[in-house]
């Protein structure tokens, strides 16, 4: 008989099917040796475990060529203390020809060794994964706790000093908000005044130049006339009656000093109308010259207005939860006390983790052989 000593890893398991084959039998005894935890092993989950598939053909592997199917069982005869388990492991197989003992104790072996992989991460390496989780997130969540009882303390300090802030700042930005709209609105009526004499100025500049277009219209007649006159003044030819020509001469030298004091009226005329056109280009000028500096200042003063009142939303927003902190002070300060609370209880669960940590062994094997 042959002694032998294990520590394997497990996972959790599914029963198969047991195929019924003729041959002879392989035996051995188990005894496994683990610290009692909340996995016991009973004899549906050991012969469920023996049943997988690839316990089967672990068994086939180890055999000698030629085997057939493999029928592997297991029986846990006897209640044993807490953390012992003795399992008789039976692996009936279809062989060609009667196995050695060496054959025997290498096809017994391919089951003992899909057994304990199963049974110690049941036993040992899950529970220890999970403990190891559950610690770690104990000693986080109890890190966290500290963390926000800390602040808790630290807000109900800080939310007086961050009050009087949050007001210095609202006020303030209104005081600048009210300049500058006051500003803007200086502005805007400056760009409102420019635009009214831009207006004006062009309705006037479009009367002039109407008026000396027909002044000019005017002047060209009177000329053509004076010239005409002169024209039949210089053609007048002396003979016949004497009194008549006489009269016709004199009317067109009266016509024509009559033509000339108009043309002289008119170009008086025209040089008030050029002078008051010349005004008028001259206020034009001045306006253009105005018009890009006030609106470069209306849209400066009318940005800096809704800079303002956007940062003057932000710190009354600012102010008004500020405020809130600061009502709820006392709220503040029970939940304080019910996070000292928690950090107790989960001080408490995770020295309990710890406990279980410290019992958690891995899981030792005694294999015993049957000749």
């Amino acid at each position: 008989m042959k002694t032998t000593l294990l520590a394997l890893p497990l996972a959790v398991l599914l029963a198969a099917r047991l195929a019924p084959p003729q041959g002879p039998s392989a035996r051995a005894t188990v005894l496994v040796l683990c610290a009692p935890g909340d996995v016991q092993l009973n004899h549906q989950l050991v012969n469920a475990v023996l049943g997988e598939s690839e316990c089967a053909a672990a068994v086939r592997s180890a055999a000698p060529a030629g085997a057939g199917d493999a029928r592997i069982t297991a029986a846990l005869p006897a209640n044993q203390a807490a953390g012992t388990f003795q399992i008789l492991v039976d692996v009936q197989i279809a062989l060609r020809e009667p196995a050695s003992d060496e054959q025997n104790a290498k096809i017994v072996d391919a089951a003992i060794a899909h057994l304990r992989k199963r049974v110690d991460a049941m036993l040992y390496q899950q529970p220890l994964e999970q403990a190891e989780a559950r610690s770690a997130a104990l000693e986080k969540r109890h890190l966290d706790l500290q963390i926000r009882h800390a602040e808790l303390r630290a807000r109900t300090a800080s939310d007086e000093a961050a009050l009087q802030r949050a007001t210095k700042v609202a006020g303030d930005l209104r005081t600048q908000l009210a300049n500058a709209q006051l500003e803007a609105s200086i502005e805007e009526r400056s760009r409102t005044q420019l635009d009214r004499m831009l207006q004006e100025q062009t309705a006037r500049r479009d009367d002039c130049r109407s008026q000396l277009e027909k002044l000019a219209a005017q002047r060209v007649a009177l000329e053509a006339k004076i010239s005409s006159l002169n024209n039949q003044l210089s053609g007048t030819r002396y003979g016949g009656d004497a009194a008549n020509q006489a009269t016709a001469l004199e009317q067109l030298r009266a016509d024509i000093a009559e033509t000339t004091i108009a043309l002289r009226a008119l170009s008086a005329a025209q040089d008030r109308s050029n002078e008051r056109m010349n005004d008028v280009q001259r206020m034009l000028t001045i306006v253009f010259e105005q018009l890009p500096t006030a609106t470069l200042a209306l849209q400066r003063a009318q940005a800096r207005v809704e800079v303002l009142h956007e940062q003057g939303k932000h710190a009354d927003d600012e102010l008004a939860v500020t405020e809130a902190r600061c009502r709820e002070s006392a709220r503040v300060e029970a939940e304080a006390e019910r996070v000292a609370i928690d950090i107790a209880v989960i001080k408490t669960l995770l020295l309990e983790v710890q406990g279980k940590l410290a019992r958690l062994t891995p899981v030792q094997y005694q294999v015993l052989y049957a000749r």
